[in-house]
């Protein structure tokens, strides 16, 4: 890697990685693929810190998904080919995510935090828009002991913010 960034090794995980299975995943509103729909993943960082995990993760996509499509969105100046496109964030807004799903090419996109890694292909996220418009994976937060609060009915499920699979509608 000449810019010194090397992807991240298996043996060094930081907080999540992506499963290579989408059985996981929540499903909200139901939507059907259409044959040009585009596909593609977004980082959103604000700071050098979290713009570098998001490079170091995107090699890991990388070596993982070759011919993926992989777009940064951030509020640092940086140039990076491992990234298709970087798109400068309109506001210093602490959820750049938000900034980053509203704006993306993307017609189905799938947001990674950055310290998400990605194992594998994992196409098949993508595949479960055909029966939802977002989709969002369990999180196991519930049984720790902060989320232990029963005014929050169980058939409501702790979601994992870290990757969101969004697909564009019209409406």
């Amino acid at each position: 890697d000449t810019l010194g960034i090397p992807p991240i090794s298996r043996g060094r995980l930081w907080r999540s990685r992506v499963s290579c299975f989408a059985d996981q995943f929540f499903f909200f509103a139901r939507g059907i693929m259409r044959k040009s729909e585009t596909r593609g993943f977004v980082f959103a960082t604000t700071g050098e810190k979290y713009t570098n995990a998001a490079r170091k993760a995107a090699r890991n996509l990388r070596q993982a998904m070759p011919e993926a499509q992989i777009d940064l969105f951030t509020n640092q100046k940086i140039e990076d080919a491992v990234f298709d496109r970087i798109h400068p964030i309109k506001t210093d807004f602490f959820r750049p995510k938000m900034e980053a799903m509203l704006n993306s090419r993307f017609d189905r996109s799938i947001y990674l935090d950055s310290d998400v890694i990605v194992l594998c292909d994992v196409t098949e996220i993508f595949d479960v828009l055909d029966f939802s418009d977002l989709a969002m994976a369990h999180a196991r937060s519930r049984e720790q002991k902060f989320m232990r609060d029963d005014s929050v009915p169980r058939a409501f499920p702790v979601l994992n913010a870290g990757v969101i699979a969004l697909r564009r509608t019209r409406e």
